[in-house]
This record gives C-alpha cells, structure tokens and sequence, in this order.
C-alpha cells in the first residue's frame, strides 16, 4: 500500500525517519515522504525507495525569510495544502506524523480524507519545553514561543484522536497511560540500531590513556558540564590512574559555554571539541573508544525519553557512564552495561570513571551492552512492531483507501 510519512524538518537526514521509511519500503509499501525545504533543494526527489516531496521554497534572495514561511506548525497554509496535495495524489490510507507541531493539521486533513493517522511522538514536547524553559535565559521570550501547557492541549487532542500513537520507552508510554489513554493504540517503537555484523563483542585492553566519546547536540540539557566537572575532580585525585581524554563530537547552543567552562577547570588536553563531524569520522571514534558518556542534566524531558546514543554506545561494545536519568539508568541497571552517577556530582562521576579503568570492568560491561543489542534493543525487534501497527491499520480493501 502507499504511506505517508509528514516530517517536520528538512530530510535527509534524520537516523529514525530513515530507519522507518527504510523498512516500510522494504516491506514493499510505496513510501512518500512530505519535509520542510529550508535549504531549497529539489522539490520532487526520489531518493532510494523513497518518494520526497519538499515544500516550495522562496528564492534565495528572500535569505532566512524562507525558514519562517515554512515554520512546522498546524496552522501553516504552506503544510496544510503540501500534507492534503500528497494525501490526494498518493492516496495513502495511513500516514505516520513525526511528533507534535504537525499533528493536528494531519488529523484534519485525515479528517476530510478518511485517512488513519499515527502519531509518532519521538519527543513529549510539553516535558521539552518545560526542561528548556528550565535551562534557558530567555524564559519570557521561549514561555511564548514554547509554551508548555499549550503544548499539553495539543498533545492529549493529537493522541485521542490519532488511530495509533508510537513512543520511543517505557516511561513515554506509561505516561499516557496515567493521562487516560488506551493502552491498545500506544506501541513502543524505539530508536534501537539494527544489530551488529559484528560476531563478539570488541577487546578492551589495559591503557595507559583511556578515550571517552561523547556524541549529541551541545546543550545545557545534554550536561557537558556534568562530565567537564567530573573530569577536572578525576584528574585531581590523588590515586594512581590513568590518563583520560574527553571527546566531545556535536555542535549546539552551548558549545561556546563548554568550551570556556573547560578552560577555566584548566582541563587543556583532557578534552577535545571536535564540532560536526562526517559519519565515517564518528565511527572511527567509536572503534577506539573506551567508554561512551551520557552526563543528562535529570530533568522531565530525558525521564520521558530515549537518547539512540544510549544504544550505539552498546552496539559498539563501550560501557556507558550516565547521570541518573530514568529510562537511562533503568536500562543500563538491567543490562549491566555501565555505571550510573548523580546528577550534579562531580565526586559521583569520578568515582565511575576510576572504576570504568580497570579493563575487566569495561570488557564486562561492554559485553552485556554488546550481547543487549543482538537479542533485544534492536531495531529489527522494533521494527516488526512497526509495521505491525501500520499494516493493522491498512484498508481491507483498496477502494477504502480512496477518502
């Protein structure tokens, strides 16, 4: 059947709109794709099995004018007749919407079509715009413009009247459930890699320098600062250790911030800021990792969310050191493959970091993040819910699908 995927931002890239329209084309369904278009490329491209259709964009010379008239909310007249142009044209009976600003205008537009409409909250923005609110400067200016408890109306209208509702953990789920909603239509679907070529996990051996990678947006929420802190208290111990080295790989409005946090801890060549790095450059990196950090600020957004990262860390075999995030800590306790420090606490980061040295400790650990991967968090596990869901909600019979 065809499908219908509506992403907010511009495509490619994004790892789990990829993953997701990837694998509804490998199951044979003709999958377009509806995105934003602010860095003005073709309007119409087929890329792989995949059908994009961009919105227009204003020439050039109208600079970052293009970006605010084609700003993903429900009410854009631009999206509303881009997501009702391709819904006609295509005649696609389920579409799959990538998180909240875009909802409703989906909804109404299924609505009129006779289209069934699956929510796919990667992120539950009335918990995002409180925790940036939180960490932010500007809270009058961002409360606007972000406002959480607007975000709230929209999210319980989006799941009541969404036929499905996809979330990326547990504690996403569990929330609805506590708002009132049917757990029949909500389905976990998280932001798992597919599995590993690799037959064994990967040797960690004694070092005299440990690396320790660090891949994200660079935000106050993401907690630079947790690991820059607890990396100057590592180096001032007076144990005997061996040396690290941070690398931090992403970019982000707080980049600035950790760099002269860094400078000032006199931390030097204990950290380096890589920026934006190619996917090749990252992988490297990975291969010669000795642990992958998480240092989240706890906060309701991360309690009610998944970082991918969390399993490319396993994936590759690296233990992971984490703050005491929720879903995080949850997963990394059950599977034993990394330690869990406090929020906020230098001393507590340390003291994971020194017991991450020994090469027993990180071969055991990246083992069970490792062997995770290869018998549950996987994405094709997550994968066959997926396409469960949406071909559970295909017509029985193609002239249903004609709206």
């Amino acid at each position: 059947m065809n499908v219908c995927f509506v992403y907010k931002e511009d495509y490619p890239w994004d790892v789990r709109v990829e993953k997701i329209v990837k694998t509804l084309a490998e199951r044979g369904h003709s999958v377009t794709l509806v995105a934003n278009n602010t860095a003005r490329r073709a309007r119409h491209e087929r890329l792989d099995a995949i059908t994009i259709r961009r919105l227009q964009a204003l020439p050039g010379i109208f600079g970052r004018l293009n970006d605010a008239v084609s700003l993903p909310v429900f009410f854009n007249p631009l999206w509303l007749f881009a997501i009702f142009r391709t819904l006609r044209r295509t005649g696609a009976p389920v579409v799959i919407v990538r998180d909240l600003p875009l909802m409703p205008a989906a909804l109404l537009i299924g609505r009129i079509l006779g289209r069934r409409i699956v929510f796919d909250m990667a992120e539950c923005y009335p918990a995002m715009y409180a925790s940036a609110l939180r960490f932010s400067d500007q809270k009058a200016g961002n409360y606007m413009l972000k406002n959480p408890h607007f975000a709230a109306l929209l999210e319980r209208i989006s799941v009541r009247y969404a036929d499905h509702v996809l979330v990326m953990i547990e504690e996403s789920r569990d929330r609805l459930l506590q708002l009132g909603f049917d757990a029949a239509k909500i389905t976990i679907v998280s932001n798992t890699p597919r599995t590993t070529a690799a037959a064994t996990p990967r040797t960690h051996l004694r070092k005299d320098v440990l690396k320790i990678i660090y891949v994200g947006f660079v935000t106050r929420l993401r907690g630079i600062d947790n690991a820059l802190h607890g990396l100057a208290a590592y180096a001032a111990a007076d144990v005997p250790r061996p040396s690290v080295v941070l690398h931090v790989v992403g970019t982000g409005a707080a980049l600035a911030e950790c760099r002269a946090l860094a400078d000032r801890l006199g931390l030097g060549p204990l950290v380096q800021f890589h920026g934006w790095l190619e996917h090749d450059f990252v992988k490297e990196l990975y291969a010669e990792s000795d642990i992958g950090v998480l240092p989240y600020h706890v906060c309701s957004h991360w309690n009610h969310t998944i970082p991918n990262k969390l399993f490319d860390y396993m994936a590759s075999g690296i233990p992971v050191l984490c703050t005491n995030v929720r879903p995080i800590q949850r997963i990394v306790d059950e599977v034993g493959c990394g330690l869990v420090c406090a929020d906020n606490d230098a001393a507590s980061f340390a003291e994971c970091l020194l017991r991450l040295t020994d090469s027993d400790v990180r071969a055991d650990m990246g083992r069970r993040g490792f062997e995770a991967i290869r018998a549950r968090y996987n994405w094709e596990t997550d994968s066959m819910r997926l396409t469960d869901v949406v071909e559970r909600l295909a017509p029985r019979r193609p002239e249903d699908a004609l709206g």
